[in-house]
């Protein structure tokens, strides 16, 4: 009854300002917001409530009120990658809660793996993930573009010194016929025009010969150029990137920045800001022995969130050896024991061909540790 009273003067009062002119009055409204709360039920107030629920303010056109800030050290259900990831999977193994955890990481020359080490966002993954150009099959690349290098300058050779004995050719058949041109008619003269014409034939069959070839070479050439300032490129935007494409399990995109990148050995830190992340523990290396089961998860040959499984064949002063199949794009990934804790970093293979049976090499997880220690508050070993 109030607020029907209340604007049946103001309508008043407005009336009065109209034939008098000296009056001015403006409309003052109290702000309702509405926003529904956990059960789904429309709730409203004249003050904002606190919640992280998007809220409205009736009365300013639907204009979204932004939520209040999370509370220090909490996360938004949006940002919880922990929780949205499990609730979409429902992992049921070991393996599969693992893999929650796997990312895939893209740089400018290719794709890798890595994995969450903390749950603030912390992704370990190889130095040459990020930083390809030192990479050994960046090195093999440069060796090959030379080898193409050397062997088109050959055909270059090739292609010049037989232009130039089609010119010298060309020069003599000119001669020829300047020389039977003076002869007087005779069987003599018939048959030095046969020969001659015996002879243009051949220079055009070689003339066309080598415009063939040439045109072949100018292909071959030209995308060799064009791959090779391609690959120089995306070295240069490898060598100098501060950001890099993540992928998670259900393909989500995200950025991470790049934190650190070791000196020593083949391991490489980023970060995505604002995320509660899954996260992987990491295990006891030393433990892993000689026939000791072990998993190893990432992206190889671009197929993303792929398992492979072996044995710890041998161990090396630096490295854990496995008969796991690492495969081009496994690269950074976990090897993982039997408990879903991180043992090592995947790294490098040694087989005859990229995609065939071989051994791989992971790099203790107590050296990614000691590396990264200050970032995780970890105690360096």
């Amino acid at each position: 009854m109030g607020l029907i009273l209340g604007i049946r003067k103001l309508g008043v009062m407005g009336a009065i300002c109209c034939l008098s002119g000296s009056l001015t009055f403006s409309l003052a409204q109290a702000e309702i917001y509405k926003w529904k709360d956990a059960s789904g039920r429309w709730q409203f107030s004249d003050k904002a409530p606190e919640t992280k629920a998007t809220v409205t303010r009736i009365g300013d056109k639907g204009t979204p009120e932004p939520a209040p800030a999370a509370e220090p050290g909490t996360v938004d259900a949006e940002r919880d990658l922990l929780t949205r990831l499990t609730a979409q999977y429902k992992p049921a193994t070991t393996i599969e809660k693992v893999t929650l955890a796997v990312v895939g990481v893209e740089s400018a020359l290719g794709q890798g793996s890595g994995f969450f080490i903390s749950d603030t966002g912390y992704i370990v993954t190889n130095r040459h993930v990020v930083r390809p150009e030192a990479d050994g099959n960046s090195e093999k690349i440069k060796i090959a573009q030379a080898e193409n290098e050397k062997i088109l300058s050959e055909r270059r050779r090739e292609l010049d010194a037989e232009r130039n004995e089609l010119r010298a050719y060309a020069k003599k058949i000119a001669e020829y016929k300047a020389d039977i041109d003076s002869r007087g008619d005779g069987q003599s003269k018939k048959l030095a025009l046969d020969d001659y014409s015996a002879h243009q034939r051949q220079y055009a069959a070689r003339l066309s010969q080598l415009e063939s070839y040439q045109a072949s070479y100018d292909e071959v050439a030209e995308q060799h150029r064009r791959e090779l300032a391609d690959y120089n490129f995306k070295s240069s935007l490898a060598g100098a990137a501060k950001r890099f494409k993540i992928y998670l399990k259900d393909d989500t995109q995200l950025q991470a920045n790049l934190i650190l990148v070791s000196s020593e050995h083949d391991l490489a830190l980023l970060k995505v800001d604002g995320y509660r992340t899954p996260v992987l523990p990491t295990g006891n290396d030393a433990a892993a022995q000689q026939g000791h089961p072990v998993f190893a998860v990432g992206s190889p040959l671009g197929m993303r969130d792929s398992v492979t499984s072996g044995i710890i064949t041998r161990r090396q002063k630096d490295y854990l050896v496995t008969d796991a199949r690492i495969l081009p794009g496994n690269s950074g990934g976990p090897l993982l024991n039997e408990a879903g804790e991180v043992i090592g970093v995947n790294t490098l293979k040694f087989a005859q061909t990229a995609v065939a049976d071989g051994f791989g090499l992971a790099i203790p997880a107590s050296v990614v540790t000691s590396a990264f220690a200050r970032y995780l508050d970890k105690p360096a070993q």
